[in-house]
């Protein structure tokens, strides 16, 4: 019986239906007994024998279950003898790893007195294989209940079976910690204040240091602030308040503040005045628990302002370019801006209200000490991912970082001033690398000249079948050999690469021959470049063209999506001037290779020719877009037209100018501009990794792993304060926006030098086709 009920016990089976089923037993075995009887009778044939006894018959069968209450005695007594032996078995299990929990549900199966529980919950020591190594009832989920039972678990391994303390001597490891510790660096006096005398005297020293700072002086009205807290009985109570400035540190004991009349005048000054900067670690929510424990509406009312005297050290970090994630640890700002390891000791006194120790007031010195120092370190700091300014946009050499969606998505420098032109260059593993340059504000289209018979500038070259031809012009004068000026050079400077020719071609696999038609006849209409529907030569298509109308053209043209220019069976191809001939060595070749084979009769290697050249390796079929950087005058904003599909950019500072650091307010308002701008934007570059400076009059080197590719989308860089309106749902303008050219002639455009990209090559290939 006992081997029954300590395996129904251990299961919930209790004494009640264990007594319950003991008495079915017994009930079976008395009927199955008295047929037996009866069937013996039967089979002798005897006659008048007495009937079979009843269960309950105590002079006959006397059948007898056990009652709960004697099942229960019986098991304790068993428990009790056996008890020794148990613990034994259990103090012999091993012990690796500790799993220790608190269980609630079972104890309704355990009696209590007078029907009140005595106990309410269960503690349970599990090791490694599920196995019991301790238990313990308690009465509530405190760990006082629980601590003599692991005392002696570490006395009985005292045995021969002593594991080494995982708890002392352990230092905690991090990415910081091999840093150097961080050291006090101010060596001011520190004032410890825990009445309220003492506090209000001190207060008001650190009070009248901070009001009386001349304005021209170099320090600040700041005061670093953070607090210690501790919640008691489901409230949250203010025990430390740990202030620094340049002169003075101070800490608070303020446990005994815990009603509104109980703060201090001083204090309350301190943490209201708009003039005096409180920066701290999670500033906005530690004076958010000030006014809470203290009941302090006017903190909430400063709060709530609009430009409220904070500086979160988080955010700061980020305005500088240090991080990406505002809300990371003060160990990880001291590692990252100051390059030591700060963290509060594993094994400090608690809690705070009590009386302080040596070693809380030390650590109470270092933080408050350590959130001066950051707040020190970045100050001196250069502030990245700011809108760009007029002035920096013709400052050469800034750095500048490409914005799309509050997404930085490459960083380059600006180019100023630049020849208003796009420049490329091929490097050794014939990757082609562009600078991003735009044309002059004060361009004007100057008139063609009419064609000689020898002139090879108009000959019609063959690139693919259905392919609208791009050549530079290289215009200046009307007649390429007019030498009215007296020189005798025939060439044509950089600046003057401004006009740009069309040849439609058509050709098949059979015949290849130029014919020349309107490029624009598919879609164009009359504020394009066709007249009445006429066709015109080329060199007669430019006379009457203006720089609005062409880059509206240009925009339509890049903005094909590849699929469109699939389906119109149309490639676009880009021709660059003759002094980056070197660009399309290549692409010149196979043009000549083509006409020789267009004139023979070898179809098959024709047309493994077309194929090479309509592949992915063919480098002359990329077409840079055109991008626009401008700032707008006064109140204009940039309105482009129906062609373009624009995707817009900001242009945000990667590394100021070197100046002379602002003020505390200019920093201030650099934090707002930060975060409306809500970019994560990095320094790119150190100070001795810097790209060596550019020069405007040479072609551009190429600086980094820019790949080639087929741009799809016109994109467009905005500086600030230009808006881009959605564009019209209408096909074709009657006429063009006025505003665009406005924008062109105000002199404020932006040319900017990728240095590498920040997305991956499938993004920038889909989203981001600069090149």
């Amino acid at each position: 019986m006992m081997w029954l009920m300590c395996n129904t016990f251990a299961t919930r089976f209790g004494p009640s239906p264990f007594s319950e089923m003991v008495s079915e037993v017994q009930h079976r075995y008395h009927a199955d007994a008295e047929l037996m009887y009866l069937a013996a009778v039967i089979f002798y044939g005897q006659r008048g024998r007495k009937q079979f006894s009843k269960f309950d018959d105590r002079q006959g069968y006397a059948g007898s279950p056990p009652s709960v209450g004697y099942l229960k005695g019986l098991f304790t007594d068993f428990v009790t003898a056996h008890r020794i032996y148990i613990e034994r078995y259990i103090s012999s299990l091993p012990l690796t790893i500790a799993k220790a929990d608190h269980t609630f549900q079972f104890l309704k199966y355990i009696a209590g007195l007078k029907g009140e529980q005595i106990f309410n919950a269960a503690y349970n020591i599990l090791n490694e294989f599920e196995e019991c190594r301790g238990h313990s009832l308690t009465q509530t989920k405190s760990l006082l209940f629980v601590q003599d039972l692991w005392e002696r678990i570490q006395e009985g391994f005292v045995h021969g079976f002593a594991t080494s303390s995982l708890t002392k001597n352990v230092v905690p490891v991090t990415e910081w910690t091999d840093l150097p510790l961080l050291t006090r660096s101010l060596a001011a006096p520190v004032t410890i204040a825990s009445n309220s005398m003492d506090i209000e005297a001190a207060a008001n020293a650190l009070l009248e240091d901070l009001v009386n700072i001349p304005s021209s002086s170099s320090r600040f009205n700041v005061v670093a602030l953070t607090i210690k807290t501790e919640q008691r009985a489901g409230e949250l109570h203010l025990d430390i308040m740990q202030l620094q400035t340049v002169d003075h540190v101070c800490v608070f004991k303020v446990t005994d503040l815990t009603s509104r009349s109980d703060m201090l005048p001083s204090l309350r000054a301190i943490l209201t005045n708009p003039t005096i900067i409180k920066i701290g670690h999670s500033i906005h929510q530690t004076l958010q628990t000030i006014s809470q424990a203290l009941s302090q509406p006017e903190i909430d009312t400063v709060l709530k302002t609009r430009s409220p005297p904070l500086l979160d050290l988080g955010k700061y970090a980020k305005l500088k370019g240090v991080l990406n994630d505002p809300s990371v640890s003060l160990t990880a700002l001291a590692g990252v801006v100051l390059k030591r390891s700060f963290a509060a000791p594993q094994f400090l006194p608690y809690p705070w209200s009590g009386n302080m120790s040596s070693q809380q007031n030390e650590f109470l010195f270092s933080e408050i000490d350590c959130i001066w120092q950051v707040y020190v370190s970045l100050s001196e700091r250069n502030s990245v991912g700011l809108p760009l300014q007029p002035t920096q946009a013709t400052t050469h050499g800034q750095l500048v970082t490409l914005v799309q969606g509050c997404k930085p998505i490459a960083e380059g420098s600006i180019v100023a001033p630049h020849s208003g032109f796009l420049n490329a260059v091929m490097d050794d593993q014939a990757h082609t690398y562009l600078a991003l340059a735009f044309f002059d504000p004060n361009f004007e289209v100057p008139t063609p000249p009419t064609p000689s018979d020898d002139d090879t500038n108009f000959s019609t070259t063959y690139v693919s079948s259905n392919t609208i031809n791009f050549e530079h012009w290289n215009g200046g004068t009307n007649d390429p050999d007019d030498d009215s000026d007296g020189s005798d050079d025939d060439s044509e400077s950089e600046d003057d690469i401004y006009s740009r020719r069309l040849v439609f071609e058509t050709s098949s696999d059979d015949v290849m021959q130029g014919v020349e038609t309107d490029p624009l006849g598919s879609y164009g209409d009359e504020n394009d470049f066709r007249t009445g529907g006429k066709t015109y030569p080329p060199h007669e298509r430019w006379k009457n063209v203006d720089f609005d109308k062409f880059a509206q053209w240009w925009n339509a043209q890049v903005n094909f999506q590849p699929r469109t220019i699939t389906e119109s069976n149309l490639r676009l191809y880009y021709k660059l001037p003759q002094h980056l001939e070197a660009h399309h060595k290549k692409t010149i070749s196979w043009s000549s290779e083509r006409s020789t084979l267009a004139a023979g009769a070898n179809f098959a290697a024709r047309k493994e020719f077309l194929e090479i050249l309509n592949s992915e390796d063919n480098l002359g079929d990329v077409l840079p877009a055109i991008l626009f950087a401008a700032v707008p005058d006064g109140e204009q904003d940039v309105s482009l037209s129906s062609f373009s599909v624009p995707m817009s950019f900001d242009l945000v500072t990667a590394r100021p100018e070197e100046s002379e650091q602002p003020g505390l307010e200019s920093q201030l308002l650099e934090l707002e501009q930060h975060q409306e701008v809500d970019c994560d934007i990095a320094i790119p570059f150190g100070p001795d990794e810097l790209p060596p400076p550019l020069d405007p009059d040479e072609d551009f080197a190429a600086p980094g792993p820019l790949q080639s590719t087929t741009p799809a989308l016109h994109q467009q860089l905005l500086l600030p304060g230009a808006s881009v309106p959605a564009p019209s749902t209408s096909k074709s303008p009657k006429r063009p926006d006025r505003k665009w050219e406005t924008v062109f002639k105000s002199g404020q455009i932006a040319a900017v030098k990728l240095y590498q990209w920040l997305c991956s090559g499938r993004a920038r290939q889909r989203r981001f086709a600069l090149i």
